[in-house]
């Protein structure tokens, strides 16, 4: 490992989600266009990662002020029903309202959750609401802030939410192939060092990786970031030179020679760099090497 980079543990671990906000958030929105419902992703913790609109209907606000750790547990229950049949669940949280939960599996790994509604059901609507008005009488001091807040609710019929929860199938899809939410479980430092080991005497760009990795710009910088512990122009910089010390042990090759196969097109460049990042210059190198296998032969 190149010193000054420090990976974490050498990998990153399926627990790491990485999301691609600003994609992610431009979908969200363009559901909410078409449905009128709230969608929130969270992570495989439970954890909200974007939600669109990013605030609770006002009626939901009003419950959430005074029974919150009630709609938490609603919300844990939701998730316990969706890990136990593995795919979309419909259900009805503590204050009555539909919301609908699917999990984001990827290699047959939950990684995440999508959650839509805040919905009140088309069937005897006017029942439904008389009876949360008298549930949630206490909230308010002035009851027609609760009606109002109420009447601002989806209603949705059996036909409608069956529709968005194919609509939302078609999203997951898209949300995972087109890896606008993923997890890297693999090692992603061991796979950077194959490729950089495998086009070491070749110019490697930020985009030649985003595309070997199937990473946006942001994303992949984001990522390699916290596995590396350091910008991954500068790791790769310093395997080359890692690589450079292996060959002036091992190969008695010219020094020009050596940083041509290690990819430094600008020999001047290449002592600069070997020197900042060894502390000695190339031919130093070479000198301390054979000084001191000469003196373990003695």
């Amino acid at each position: 490992m190149p010193r000054g980079c420090s990976p974490m543990n050498g990998k990153l671990t399926s627990s790491i989600l990485y999301v691609d906000r600003e994609r992610l958030l431009e979908i969200l929105k363009s559901i909410y266009t078409l449905t009128k419902v709230k969608i929130t992703i969270y992570d495989a913790r439970h954890q909200i990662i974007l939600a669109y609109p990013a605030e609770n209907s006002c009626f939901c606000q009003l419950v959430r002020s005074r029974e919150l750790s009630r709609c938490f547990a609603s919300d844990e229950y939701g998730f316990s029903l969706c890990e136990n049949s593995n795919h979309f669940v419909s259900y009805n949280c503590h204050a009555g309202l539909i919301e609908v939960v699917a999990p984001l599996k990827q290699n047959d790994e939950t990684i995440g959750y999508i959650m839509f509604g805040q919905m009140l059901p088309d069937e005897d609507v006017a029942a439904c609401i008389h009876k949360l008005q008298s549930r949630f009488d206490y909230l308010v001091e002035d009851r027609r802030t609760l009606c109002e807040a109420i009447s601002r609710l989806p209603v949705r019929n059996d036909e409608e939410i069956h529709a968005a929860i194919q609509l939302m199938e078609v999203c997951i899809s898209y949300l995972l192939s087109n890896r606008i939410l993923f997890t890297e479980k693999g090692q992603l430092v061991e796979r950077l060092n194959d490729y950089i080991d495998a086009h070491l005497s070749e110019e490697i760009t930020p985009e030649l990786l985003c595309s070997y990795f199937g990473m946006r710009r942001t994303t992949f910088y984001t990522v390699s970031q916290k596995a590396l512990g350091c910008g991954v122009m500068s790791y790769i910089r310093r395997r080359r030179i890692e690589a450079a010390k292996a060959m002036l042990k091992t190969q008695n090759l010219p020094i020009a020679e050596i940083a041509s196969r290690v990819g430094f097109n600008d020999y001047n460049y290449f002592l600069r760099v070997f020197k900042k990042q060894v502390g000695m210059s190339c031919n130093a190198y070479r000198r301390a090497l054979i000084r001191e296998h000469s003196e373990h032969n003695d």
